[in-house]
């Protein structure tokens, strides 16, 4: 009986091609400010970018990207959030370099701008709805790329990241947050 549990617990020890598998999960910072990692800014005129980039001599695959939605008045799925539609929406890309607007944008992960909750429950199959009759209400949404695909792989020695590309007045959401979670694949010594 112990060959048996032993074999079973395999897959939960081992992850990509059988290595030990290194799980991560970073929030989504803004760059250029590093300790906000909440989407609540006014970025009609400014871009914001809020992303996560591996550090140098690393190699990681996201599994998912969570995506946080507060509002104190509640959620509608033509809005963001309760109020809003957003103009410009949000976009998902993968960059190389850390150039802000002249980043390398290697690709875009959806066809058109998030504008609404709807949008992002059109790219995730996991949408959530929480409200308890008091308080905020929020959504949550987990877009998992290994559903679809084998992840998204990031180099850190490449500079590549995953960005939320944010362009819209998000100061009505009480917190709107993003989540990457992942293993690492690699941890080169320098």
């Amino acid at each position: 009986m112990r060959k048996l549990a032993l074999v079973l617990m395999l897959p939960v020890l081992c992850g990509f091609e059988g290595r030990p598998w290194v799980p991560f999960v970073a929030h989504m910072d803004e760059r250029g400010n590093e300790s906000n990692s909440a989407a609540t800014g006014d970025y009609s005129s400014t871009t914001a970018y809020f992303e996560y980039r591996p550090p140098a001599g690393t190699i990681v695959r996201v599994h998912r990207l969570i995506v946080l939605i507060e509002d104190s008045q509640g959620i509608d799925a033509d809005s963001y959030g309760n109020t809003v539609s957003l103009t410009n929406g949000i976009l998902v890309q993968v960059v190389e370099s850390d150039a802000g607007d002249g980043a390398t944008v290697k690709f875009q992960l959806e066809d058109d701008p998030i504008k609404d909750v709807h949008d992002w429950s059109s790219y995730t199959f996991d949408a959530t709805l929480k409200s308890w009759g008091t308080g905020n209400d929020f959504a949550l949404f987990r877009w998992s790329f290994t559903r679809f695909s084998s992840g998204i792989y990031l180099d850190g020695d490449k500079d590549e990241a995953i960005r939320i590309v944010c362009r819209d007045n998000m100061t009505h959401l009480v917190d709107h947050k993003f989540t990457v979670q992942g293993e690492i694949i690699t941890q080169r010594q320098r």
